[in-house]
């Protein structure tokens, strides 16, 4: 029996005996020790607060604690007036209210701890956990237990992934259902599937979604699968029409959590109207971007960027080779790679998370078929570079942790933001000083909403400095997001601008119309 067949008898849900059997207690120790020593350190990166790179953050703590306050009609009315006036001011910021999946993650946390910013990083903390046994089951598909662990290693030790932890986003907890719902899918080309195993699919599927909605496009690979599976029993029409009938069940289970989660959570508006302004150059520009955004992995203490190249290179050999046996997982990968490339505008590498490990992935399996393909007395000499690559990669990695471990422990875990002691105190100045019902312009609306509970909108533009009772300006940061600071109080002759509160960077001015 050859290497491939071995591992396409791997293909085990979490649940089959088999898998559990076929693996020895070695490899279950140090896959353990590598899940809890990429906890150390994930958690030991934490830090206390956030930085103002981006408030999504701050929507997804409201969204939580409205579940958990049961209000949350009102935070969408909310979160609608934050928006709107934001747009009405020519800036598009984000949308009024993220999928659910992620807030109702957060929300035990919320009830139990309230917004303590360390105890709700816990949870994107054990969705990486999650995601890394979830992968290395999906790679021990295609590769040895030894190779699954170290690709599994390098994920679980890589810092710009272990650093995105201390963010409360979806990205993480979607890293983790996407790649389970790969992997469960990839069950599809092997054998049919229970209704117990559908159901589990299409829970984790609709999970996806729920989090992201381009967790809809996990359904691409399964259809891909289906079709293959289909196809194997043609010639029987019986085993034909129960594989049709199976194939449904995944289906009618994310149809039922779809309708169920329409019925408890206020609607999402769709962003459809973003992708209106798509054209053909900027599909081209962001293809361009997408390619080599990847490339950050491999960034730390040096610069690895060559390495990524290496992997682009042993990663197309692989998706050549076994094209057949990769064909769902491309479906998942063209779409997501198409929809990011066909939207107007580009994203962070936290928006490719679900691609990252792919890359990983293939590339490792490219190594070992090339390997396979060189004389007998070059093999052993060639797995001992590939793996001194690996090796070698891993010290890399773990270098560049302990020295970001030892810097956020030498700040005591504090970071510039809204949770900095300046920013606090202005914050706590406009709780105990501003009545209840102001409105405030802000450069990042939703933070300071979620530390004042005050309407607050975004804006660039002096005339709209008579829609709010205060405006707080951050001196520091020019006109982002805010009109320019020297130009504040001067810009609109209807309406005077008292200072009230003055402590470099912020100064906090109340508006007050010229009659």
């Amino acid at each position: 029996m050859n290497a491939t067949k071995i591992n396409l008898l791997r293909v085990k849900t979490f649940y089959d005996k088999e898998l559990w059997k076929s693996m020895t207690k070695k490899t279950l120790i140090l896959l353990a020790l590598i899940l809890t020593a990429s906890f150390v350190i994930s958690f030991l990166l934490l830090t206390r607060g956030q930085s103002w790179a981006s408030d999504d953050f701050a929507a997804y703590i409201m969204q939580a604690r409205s579940i958990v306050n049961g209000n949350m009609v009102e935070y969408v009315r909310l979160s609608t007036f934050t928006i709107n006036e934001t747009i009405s001011s020519s800036i598009f910021y984000g949308s009024i209210t993220y999928p659910w999946g992620f807030p109702l993650l957060l929300s035990p946390i919320y009830a139990l701890f309230g917004p303590k910013m360390i105890a709700l990083k816990l949870v994107c903390v054990f969705c990486y956990l999650f995601f890394l046994a979830g992968f290395f089951f999906l790679a021990r598909t295609r590769l040895k237990d030894d190779q699954s662990l170290l690709v599994t290693a390098c994920l679980a030790f890589n810092p710009i992934l272990l650093q995105s932890i201390d963010q409360i986003l979806s990205d993480i907890p979607f890293l983790f259902f996407s790649t389970l719902g790969i992997y469960l899918i990839e069950t599809y080309r092997d054998k049919e599937q229970t209704v117990l195993e559908g159901i589990i699919l299409g829970v984790t599927i609709f999970s996806a979604f729920f989090i992201r909605n381009n967790g809809v496009l996990l359904f691409a690979p399964l259809v891909i699968s289906q079709f293959v599976l289909i196809q194997k029993s043609f010639s029987d029409k019986q085993k034909t029409l129960q594989a049709l009938g199976r194939t449904i069940i995944p289906y009618v289970t994310f149809g039922a959590l779809y309708l169920l989660q329409k019925s408890v959570f206020p609607g999402v508006p769709d962003s459809i109207n973003q992708f209106s302004s798509a054209s053909f150059s900027i599909a081209w520009s962001n293809l361009q971007y997408y390619f080599w955004l990847p490339s950050e992995l491999f960034r730390g203490v040096f610069d690895l960027t060559p390495l990524y190249v290496i992997m682009i290179i042993f990663m197309a050999v692989s998706l050549i080779a076994k094209w057949k046996r990769n064909l769902s997982i491309y479906g998942y990968l063209f779409c997501t790679i198409m929809l990011y490339i066909i939207f107007p505008g580009i994203q962070g590498l936290r928006y490719i998370f679900p691609i990252l490990p792919f890359i990983i992935l293939f590339a490792m399996d490219g190594m070992q078929l090339s390997i396979q393909w060189l004389k007998k007395t070059y093999q052993e000499q060639a797995l001992r570079v590939a793996n001194s690559f690996w090796i070698g990669l891993l010290i890399f990695f773990l270098t560049t942790n302990c020295v970001l471990v030892f810097n956020n422990l030498a700040a005591n875990r504090n970071i510039e933001g809204p949770y900095d002691k300046v920013s606090t105190d202005m914050f706590t100045f406009i709780r105990k000083n501003t009545p209840v019902n102001s409105v405030i312009i802000f450069f990042k609306p939703r933070v300071f909403r979620l530390l004042t509970d005050r309407n607050t909108f975004m804006t660039k533009r002096c005339d709209n400095l008579p829609e709010a009772n205060y405006v707080v300006i951050n001196t520091d940061i020019g006109t982002h997001n805010q009109v320019l600071p020297e130009n504040i109080t001067t810009c609109n002759p209807a309406v005077k601008l008292n200072p009230v509160y003055t402590d470099k960077p912020y100064i906090v001015y109340k508006i007050e119309k010229v009659s």
